[in-house]
């Protein structure tokens, strides 16, 4: 949601990301995802500080929305069971 709030207008322009909503939302709840999130202080820093850290890394995730943990955790149950 956050990326077609970005592709609508975004900071620059809050108004005209309102007049835009996603084809699968309520115009109405939209406007107040925006309002009670996106331009709240507290998300924009969290998005911020986000975007910087993202900014740092070397490498791309390659586990998606897994922990590294977890993957890790797959990794050696899986070459576990190779072995035996």
């Amino acid at each position: 949601m956050k990326k077609h709030f970005d592709k609508h207008g975004g900071y620059k322009d809050v108004e005209e990301a309102k007049r835009h909503p996603p084809e699968s939302m309520n115009p109405e709840a939209w406007c107040k995802l925006i309002d009670g999130l996106f331009t709240t202080p507290k998300y924009m820093n969290r998005s911020e500080k986000n975007k910087a850290n993202r900014a740092k890394q070397l490498y791309g995730s390659y586990h998606e929305s897994q922990s590294f943990a977890n993957m890790q955790h797959k990794e050696v149950t899986t070459s576990t069971n190779l072995l035996f």
